[in-house]
């Protein structure tokens, strides 16, 4: 077994120096050791220790570990290459995000497969590019999002460098926007929860609704599948691939999700539609789709401060509101540790602190 580490040497002081880098170490098919450096993330090294392991595995199988740098002629033949590669390692929700955002920058494609560019070449992607593309970009997204969309095709151009397409990556010393620091949604009201279902129509209430009841993320919302759904048992079971952590778990369904989930069985007939929510409110895509309903809905309401996620805050505050326990209340969230639950969830407004006190106007 290989193995990822930062080299450390005693200096003449007595202290200890430790590499800032991390460095994979593993054998090749002929038994040989190698050390190499790595990357400043522990978790680049790993992927980077467990290709190099799968590499050497192949070839003491007499299989060709890597193709031919001469097969991939275009950026589009780069890409095309490492979403197939992709597709096997990563979530399906993940590999979409990256598929969308390499055809779009990369390939001028947009979701709906219209051209916006022309596709760029390989030597276009320079960090005068980059420099270009993030002022450009920063016209219409945050710099959040325009660091993401970066930092995908970075990852495509390590991945073709640890695979001998290209001999370096340009954008090692890309340097990313300064982020502002990103504020937690809060959870909403009794009110406020009331004004967003009167304000919605019918499909989109439905859908809060859901989110209300069950607590679920909206990637688990949108990746649902009927196979995932057991009516007459009246429970959800959030799959492995969907889930945020690759943990399975069981929800159970509230009497108005079992009868929204039955609505849309019925409604759905001899539909071979997989997906319990395929769209909302004549949007072809979920995920983007709910977002944008829900901003909608909540400017009808007079509603601010929340998005999406605030629906499943607002599930974890009833749930321990009406005091259940933390450790159940963690099982369904999918949280790692109950103590996460309380810390990120259980928020306290003011007005709790003024109730809490007897006396206080």
């Amino acid at each position: 077994m290989g193995r990822a580490f930062k080299p450390q040497r005693k200096l003449s002081n007595g202290r200890t120096w430790t590499s800032k880098r991390w460095y994979v170490e593993y054998r090749d098919a002929a038994g040989k050791q190698h050390r190499k450096p790595a990357s400043d993330s522990k978790r680049e090294s790993l992927g980077l220790l467990k290709e190099l392991e799968g590499q050497a595995r192949r070839q003491s199988l007499g299989i060709d570990p890597t193709r031919s740098p001469n097969n991939v002629n275009s950026l589009e033949d780069l890409v095309a290459e490492y979403l197939e590669d992709a597709e096997t390692r990563l979530r399906p929700r993940t590999y979409e995000t990256y598929r969308d955002v390499l055809l779009e920058v990369l390939l001028g494609v947009n979701r709906s497969g219209e051209r916006r560019h022309q596709p760029l070449d390989l030597e276009d992607l320079t960090l005068a590019w980059a420099s270009s593309f993030q002022r450009q970009e920063l016209r219409r997204s945050s710099p959040r999002t325009v660091n993401k969309k970066l930092r995908v095709v970075a990852q495509l151009l390590n991945w073709s460098v640890r695979r001998s397409y290209l001999p370096n990556s340009p954008l090692t010393h890309l340097q990313m926007l300064p982020q502002p620091p990103q504020t937690e949604p809060r959870a909403l009201t009794r009110a406020e929860v009331d004004r967003l279902l009167r304000a919605s129509p019918k499909e989109a209430r439905d859908v809060w609704v859901f989110f209300l009841e069950t607590g679920m993320r909206k990637g688990e919302v949108a990746a649902l599948r009927w196979e995932d759904i057991q009516l007459e048992e009246g429970r959800i079971t959030i799959s492995a691939r969907t889930s945020k952590n690759h943990r399975r778990r069981i929800i159970p369904m509230s009497e108005r999700v079992s009868s929204i989930l039955h609505q849309r069985q019925d409604s759905k007939g001899e539909d071979p539609q997989p997906l319990v929510f395929p769209s909302i409110l004549g949007r072809s895509r979920f995920y983007d789709g709910a977002l944008d309903a829900f901003r909608a809905c909540c400017k009808k309401a007079s509603i601010s401060g929340v998005n999406l996620h605030s629906l499943r805050r607002t599930f974890t505050v009833r749930m321990l509101e009406a005091g259940v326990s933390p450790a159940v209340v963690q099982r369904l969230l999918g949280h790692s540790t109950a103590r996460l639950t309380l810390e990120v969830y259980a928020t306290v407004s003011d007005d709790d602190l003024l109730a809490a006190v007897p006396g206080l106007p």
